[in-house]
């Protein structure tokens, strides 16, 4: 116990004690990125000079360098780090593939066995729909 009566570690005691670090072996703070690091580089004007302060700025540099003279991998990876990567977009055309993905994502969501699933389904669509009506 603290000198405030509560349990070190949270409720279960299992927790993060105070002055402890929560990821112990993780990356160490104020450890340069190389995401900033292009950030920053971008941000330089055309012929500005680019003062390179860690590893990170190398690093941002040679990946700049090698997508200005259009390696397309280079770009795409310079794109996704200051941009976010694009999120890849699936068409379903096929309508019995539409169906399987969505009896496939109902039964993730539920839980329930396939068959209970089709049938509840079902019994929603026909009820959606009026009984074709």
């Amino acid at each position: 116990m603290s000198e405030n009566g509560k349990l070190l570690g949270g409720v279960s005691g299992a927790g993060w004690r105070p002055g402890v670090s929560g990821n112990p072996s993780g990356l160490p703070r104020n450890t340069p990125k190389v995401s900033v690091a292009l950030a920053k580089l971008l941000r330089c004007g055309v012929g500005e000079d680019y003062q390179l302060v860690s590893k990170a700025d190398e690093l941002a540099q040679a990946l700049y360098i090698k997508a200005v003279r259009g390696d397309v991998e280079a770009i795409r990876e310079v794109m996704n780090r200051t941009e976010g990567k694009v999120r890849d977009v699936v068409e379903i055309v096929d309508e019995s593939a539409r169906a399987e993905l969505a009896i496939h994502l109902f039964i993730v969501r539920t839980g329930l066995p396939r068959e209970q699933a089709v049938r509840w389904i079902e019994q929603a669509a026909t009820a959606a729909l009026g009984d074709g009506k």
